[in-house]
């Protein structure tokens, strides 16, 4: 099993079109998640939960996930990282 972090990050539109602007100010919105997990499809599944809990807060987030140093990624997890960012409410 992996542990998968997921983080939030303040963010807004930068310009035209899908420029995610996001600022690393050392504040996260939402207090960082860890869960484990077996397969990708865990993976997809918790960040879905974690952007719904994001989009609640009704503010500008960027959202993103990765696994804990160490830990080795399901099959097909790779594939769920593009884009790295998900942008709530922007």
């Amino acid at each position: 099993m992996a542990k998968l972090i997921l983080t939030t990050y303040p963010a807004k539109r930068e310009g035209y079109g899908d420029m995610l602007g996001i600022i690393f100010n050392g504040t996260h919105p939402l207090p960082q998640k860890t869960v484990e997990i077996r397969r990708a499809a865990d993976a997809l599944a918790e960040l879905e939960t974690y952007k719904q809990e994001a989009a609640a807060l009704g503010v500008p987030l960027a959202v993103t996930m990765r696994i804990a140093k160490g830990d080795r990624s399901p099959a097909g997890f790779k594939a769920l990282m593009q884009p790295h960012y998900h942008a709530v409410n922007v």
